[in-house]
C-alpha cells in the first residue's frame, strides 16, 4: 500500500460528526421523534462534538490560567457553551399543534371570480408540488361545487381552492415569509378555512382522491405559515391515504377508471413521490413512498419531458437509494443491494461510493436551470459521504457543504466574483461540471417552496464542526466562517419580515447559534465581549460582505433560473413594484380603499400567526366577509373582486413590504 493510499485509509477520530449517530431514532423532551439526519439530531450530534471538543481543550496541560469568574461577575464560558448549546437543541424542536381552541373558523367556498383570477398563475407554475390535476377535470368538478355546494361531501374541494388561492397569491410577494398577505384582512377569510381543514383533518381522511389533492395542498400553505411540524403531518396524511388507495401500485384495473382520472392519479402520486424524496433528504422526516417497480415513475409526463424533469427523476431516484441506504432494515436482509442500488458490502455497512454529478446532470450541465436541483443531490451526496470516514471522503463532504452555501448565495443575488472563482474551484476539484453563468438569472418567483426552506442544515453543521476543528488539509476557517456569516445573514434579513415560526425561522436560529458557539470556541471568554458577524449588518460588523444601498433582502425561489439581482431596478416587473412606483402609489389603491384596510397592526412579531387565531382588528372575520350559501362574497364596493383590485391588493402588500425594508 502506498503512502498516500495509507493516508486516504486513515480516519481521524475527532470527526465524528461527520459520521452517523448509531441511534437510529432521536427523540426531544417531549418525547417527539426526529429522523437520522433531521436537524434536531443534527444539533445533538453538534452539542456532543463541541462538549466533547471544550473539554479536551479545557483539560490540556496547555490550556490558559482559569479566571476567577465569580469576582468578575462574568458567566463562565463553560456554562455559557452549555447554554448556547441547549439553546441550539431548543431551536431545532418542532413544534406541531395548533390553538384552535377560541376560533369560529368555517370552511367556506372562495369567491369565484377570484379562483379564475389565480389559477393561471397556479396551473403555469413548473412546480411538482402542485402538478396534482388535470385542468379539464378540476374545472368540471369545479363548475360542479359552486353551482351545487354541498358542506358534507365538498368540503374537500373548498379546500383545495382555498390553499391554491393562498399559494398564488403568496407568489405575489417576494419574501418567503408573506408577512404582508399575513396582516391583511382580505385573506383572513382564506385563512380561517386553512385553519379550520387544519383542526379537523378527520374529514379528509376517506379514500378519495380528492383528499389526497387536499391533504397536498393544505401541507404547502402550512409550511409557508405555520411551524414545521404541522406540514409534516398533514404530508403523512396524504402519503398514508395516498398507499391506502393504491395509487403506488404498478398495475390498476383502467376498465373502471376513467383515462383522465388516472392520469390524474398519476400526477398525484408523482408529485408525493418527489415531495417525500426531498424532504426525507433536506429535514430527517420518514420516508411515506416508494417508487419500487412502479414504471410510471419513469418520468414521462403530456409525452415529453425537459432537461430539468429528467434530472429532477434521477435525483429522486437517487434520494431513493439513500433513504433504502438509512434504514435500520437494510442491515438485516439480503435484499439490501437490489432495494438501495448499491453494493451488497457496502450498504451493509452503510458506506457506498455516492455517484458524480456527471451521472445525475449529464455531460452538460448548463442545462439544468433549477438550483434547486442542484441543492437537492448535493444534500443526499452529503449524507452519503461523511458515513465513509477516510479523509478523501471528508474532504469531498465539505466541498459539496461549501457548494450548497456559495450556490444558495448566487441564487439570492448576495455573490462575489471571489465567491464564484472559489466555486469554480469546487466543482474542478471534484467531479464538475458546475451550473452554467446561465442558471442563476431566475425571472419569475417559484410557486411553493423557497430556498429559504429547503437549504440543507447538514452543510452549515459540517462547515462549522470544520472550523472549530479542522479537518487536516481543510484550514480554511476564516473563509468558511464567511460564508456562514453570509448564509446567516441572509436568513437575518428573511426573519425580520416573517410573522411564522416556520422552516426558515427554524434555521435562521440555529444558524444564529452556530455562530455564537464558534466564538466561543474560537476562544470568546465572556458574553460581554461577545459579538457576532451575524447580529448586525454586513457594513457595521465589518464582514467583507457589500450590498448595495437599495439591495433587497428578498426570496428567489428556484423554477426556472436564478438572476444576481442587486438593486431595486433589476427586480422583475411580475410580482414586483419598483421604488418609483412606491414613490407615486404608496397612499390609495384604483378602488379608493385605503392600502391600510388590507392590513392588519399590533400583531406580536415574536408569536406566529396562528396562534391569533382572529383578526387583530376585527374578532368576528364574518362580519366583515360576508355568507351567502357557504361561500366568501364581497358586497361591498371596496372589496369587489376585479383583475384591476386583484392586481392592487398584490400592490399593497408590495408597498408596504418595499416600505418596510426602507426604513429598516
Amino acid at each position: 500500500m502506498s503512502p498516500s493510499d495509507r493516508q486516504d485509509d486513515d480516519e481521524d477520530p475527532a470527526l465524528h460528526l461527520l459520521l452517523p449517530r448509531r441511534a437510529i431514532m432521536q427523540f426531544d423532551d417531549v418525547g417527539r421523534y426526529y429522523g437520522l439526519d433531521s436537524m434536531y439530531a443534527w444539533c445533538v450530534s453538534f452539542k456532543d462534538f463541541v462538549l466533547r471538543e471544550w473539554g479536551s481543550r479545557t483539560s490540556s496541560k496547555f490550556s490558559s490560567p482559569a479566571r476567577d469568574y465569580d469576582l468578575s461577575g462574568e458567566e463562565e464560558p463553560s456554562d455559557l457553551l452549555s447554554r448556547c448549546t441547549s439553546q441550539l437543541l431548543k431551536s431545532a424542536q418542532s413544534q406541531d399543534l395548533l390553538d384552535v381552541r377560541t376560533t369560529n373558523d368555517q370552511i367556506l367556498l372562495p369567491p369565484k371570480q377570484l379562483l379564475l383570477m389565480v389559477h393561471t398563475r397556479f396551473f403555469h407554475q413548473n412546480d411538482w408540488s402542485t402538478n396534482l390535476f388535470v385542468r379539464s377535470r378540476f374545472w368540471n368538478s369545479a363548475e360542479r361545487v359552486y353551482d351545487h355546494y354541498s358542506p358534507s361531501t365538498d368540503e374537500a374541494w373548498a379546500i383545495v381552492f382555498n390553499s391554491i388561492v393562498l399559494l398564488s397569491l403568496g407568489t405575489e410577494t417576494p419574501v418567503q415569509g408573506h408577512d404582508s398577505l399575513v396582516d391583511s384582512q382580505f385573506a383572513q377569510p382564506f385563512f380561517s378555512t386553512i385553519r379550520a381543514a387544519i383542526s379537523n383533518l378527520n374529514h379528509l381522511l376517506a379514500p378519495k382522491l380528492v383528499n389526497v389533492q387536499a391533504l397536498a395542498l393544505l401541507s404547502l400553505a402550512a409550511e409557508l405559515f405555520y411551524p414545521p411540524g404541522i406540514a409534516a403531518s398533514i404530508f403523512a396524511h396524504a402519503c398514508t391515504l395516498a398507499r391506502q388507495m393504491g395509487l403506488d401500485e404498478v398495475d390498476i384495473a383502467t376498465g373502471y377508471i376513467d383515462p383522465t382520472e388516472q392520469e390524474e392519479r398519476l400526477k398525484v402520486y408523482h408529485s408525493l413521490y418527489i415531495r417525500d424524496k426531498s424532504l426525507a433528504i433536506s429535514r430527517g422526516t420518514v420516508c411515506w413512498l416508494s417508487g419500487g417497480k412502479n414504471q410510471r415513475l419513469s418520468g414521462h409526463r403530456s409525452g415529453s419531458i425537459q432537461a430539468n424533469d429528467s434530472v429532477r427523476i434521477r435525483v429522486s431516484a437517487f434520494q431513493e437509494r439513500v433513504c433504502h441506504l438509512q434504514s435500520p432494515v437494510h442491515t438485516q436482509g439480503c435484499c439490501v443491494s437490489s432495494r438501495s442500488g448499491f453494493s451488497q458490502l457496502g450498504a451493509q455497512n452503510r458506506i457506498i461510493e455516492p455517484p458524480d454529478m456527471s451521472t445525475i446532470f449529464g455531460s452538460d450541465a448548463s442545462d439544468i436551470t433549477d438550483i434547486d436541483l442542484w441543492l437537492e443531490f448535493l444534500a443526499a451526496r452529503i449524507i452519503v459521504l461523511r458515513r465513509n470516514p477516510k479523509l478523501r471522503y471528508v474532504h469531498r463532504t465539505l466541498q459539496d457543504s461549501r457548494a450548497c452555501c456559495i450556490l444558495f448565495l448566487m441564487a439570492l443575488g448576495r455573490s462575489n466574483d471571489h465567491l464564484k472563482i472559489r466555486l469554480s474551484g469546487i466543482f474542478d476539484s471534484m467531479d464538475g461540471p458546475q451550473p452554467s453563468d446561465a442558471s442563476y438569472h431566475q425571472p419569475a418567483p417559484f410557486l411553493s417552496r423557497s430556498l429559504f426552506d429547503m437549504f440543507p442544515v447538514s452543510a452549515i453543521f459540517l462547515i462549522a464542526a470544520n472550523i472549530i476543528r479542522p479537518v487536516p488539509g481543510e484550514e480554511v476557517s476564516a473563509e468558511d466562517l464567511d460564508l456562514l456569516s453570509r448564509v446567516s445573514y441572509c436568513y437575518k434579513e428573511v426573519i425580520k419580515k416573517i410573522r411564522t415560526l416556520n422552516r426558515a425561522h427554524q434555521i435562521g436560529q440555529a444558524l444564529e447559534k452556530l455562530l455564537e458557539i464558534i466564538e466561543l470556541m474560537n476562544g470568546m471568554t465572556s458574553s460581554n465581549d461577545l459579538t457576532l458577524m451575524s447580529a448586525t449588518s454586513p457594513v457595521q460588523s465589518g464582514s467583507p460582505i457589500t450590498l448595495s444601498s437599495q439591495s433587497f433582502p428578498f426570496d428567489m425561489k428556484p423554477s426556472v433560473s436564478l438572476r444576481d439581482l442587486v438593486n431595486m431596478e433589476q427586480l422583475p416587473l411580475q410580482g414586483y413594484v419598483s421604488s418609483g412606483e412606491v414613490s407615486r402609489s404608496a397612499t390609495s389603491n384604483d378602488c379608493g380603499q385605503s392600502l391600510s384596510s388590507y392590513q392588519s397592526s399590533g400583531l406580536d412579531l415574536n408569536a406566529p400567526f396562528v396562534m391569533d387565531a382572529q383578526p387583530t382588528s376585527n374578532p368576528d372575520s364574518n362580519s366583515q366577509f360576508p355568507i351567502n350559501d357557504n361561500m366568501v362574497i364581497f358586497d361591498d364596493p371596496d372589496y369587489a373582486i376585479t383583475p384591476s383590485s386583484l392586481h392592487t391588493i398584490s400592490f399593497a402588500m408590495s408597498t408596504s413590504l418595499l416600505r418596510s425594508v426602507s426604513q429598516s
